[in-house]
């Protein structure tokens, strides 16, 4: 059998139903939803259902689409990684984003004085605000 004879695999596509209901059940499946569907929507879902932190820091600071990107970011817990997207990435919108994950005060000082955009020193000095007032 040569390989044109061969009967093409095909690949399951999933929908945002599926990934909402749970058809989508391997974490697997899921991260490979998150990182290559077609759809935003099925991607954003699928994020949502993601825990495990590597997969979510690739997407963070890799994946192509923003709203992918921020997603990401809204879902990590590890404060190592969200430090490190904030001190960073090319985007200041998603530094921005880690920013208000950010608990601990000496590295929002740090990047509250240090960061190249105006915007994200702000966003850094308003999350310390946040944070000492408490």
């Amino acid at each position: 059998m040569t390989d044109s004879d061969k009967p093409m695999e095909t690949k399951k596509k999933y929908t945002c139903h599926d990934v909402v209901t749970g058809k989508a059940k391997s974490l697997n499946v899921v991260a490979q939803i998150a990182q290559t569907d077609d759809d935003l929507c099925t991607r954003l879902l699928a994020i949502e259902l993601i825990t495990d932190q590597t997969v979510l820091r690739r997407i963070a600071e890799s994946d192509a689409a923003l709203y992918i990107r921020r997603m990401a970011v809204l879902q990590l817990t590890d404060q190592t990684v969200i430090t490190q997207i904030a001190e960073s990435d090319a985007a200041p919108d998603t530094r921005r984003m880690a920013i208000e994950l950010i608990t601990d005060q000496t590295v929002l000082r740090r990047i509250a004085e240090s960061d190249a955009a105006p915007d994200t020193r702000r966003a850094a000095r308003y999350r310390l605000a946040q944070l000492v007032a408490k």
